[in-house]
């Protein structure tokens, strides 16, 4: 059973599939402002997010990345791509 910590949120991009999940805890910005326990549990949630996302949009190729330019709570980006995109 997967325990989770993040809200998952869906981007509205019409070019790629993409969520957003957010860790449910205040003031952080950064994986290792999480403790031990919370890191493991985010990488068992993006390992999971990505399963489905790949699953879902029979893509091999995903995007996993921590943004942290103009929101500066912690959160990851999981994008489907494929070799087709722009």
């Amino acid at each position: 059973m997967l325990i989770l910590i993040s809200a998952i949120r869906i981007n509205d991009n019409y070019k790629f599939p993409w969520i957003i999940l957010i860790p449910k805890r205040n003031k952080i910005t950064d994986i290792s402002d999480l403790n031990s326990k919370d890191q493991t549990l985010l990488m068992k949630e993006i390992i999971y997010a990505s399963k489905v996302m790949k699953k879902l949009f029979k893509t091999s190729n995903l995007n996993v990345e921590k943004i942290g330019n103009i929101v500066p709570q912690l959160h990851i980006h999981i994008i489907a791509r494929s070799k087709k995109d722009s």
